[in-house]
């Protein structure tokens, strides 16, 4: 092999070896730009979390308040709370205190709402209209508890 081949090899082989690490580089930056941009939709997601459970937070206290203001039917406000603790605090469930929200939630959830209770038989209205207020008043008092309970435990 002659001086000039050699050379030739080594010119090639260079700029293989420059073209490799400016590659590697740019793949490199790359990586970097999507690791960044990851961390920026993570941080975006954990703000939009923590907004929402500060907002179902607040709805729930309102909807509590309301409840021991008798500005909200009780099954209306436990089926609410009960919805909104299922996204925050679905732990808050098992406790006894809490889960008398479920069980009102259970109880009601065949009752039609919105536009299937304007559909509905107006007898078959009053008939669930009238099982639901029994229920509310079983019921009244460990609502309430837990209504106040909310309140002063916060969530």
């Amino acid at each position: 092999m002659t001086q000039a081949t050699l050379w030739i090899l080594i010119a090639i082989s260079t700029s293989i070896a420059f073209f490799l690490l400016f590659y590697i580089l740019k793949l490199w930056r790359k990586v970097k730009q999507l690791e960044a941009a990851k961390a920026e939709i993570e941080n975006k997601q954990t703000k939009s979390l923590n907004d929402f459970k500060l907002e179902a937070g607040e709805s729930i206290k309102v909807i509590a308040q309301c409840m021991i203001d008798e500005q909200v039917d009780l099954s209306e406000g436990s089926i609410r709370i009960k919805v909104l603790l299922d996204h925050i605090a679905p732990e808050l469930h098992e406790n006894s205190t809490f889960s008398i929200f479920s069980k009102m939630y259970a109880a009601t959830e065949h009752m039609p709402t919105h536009e299937a209770r304007k559909q509905a038989d107006k007898e078959l209205i009053r008939k669930l209209d009238k099982e639901r207020h029994i229920l509310e008043k079983e019921n009244k008092t460990d609502i309430l508890n837990a209504a106040k309970a909310l309140l002063q435990n916060g969530i």
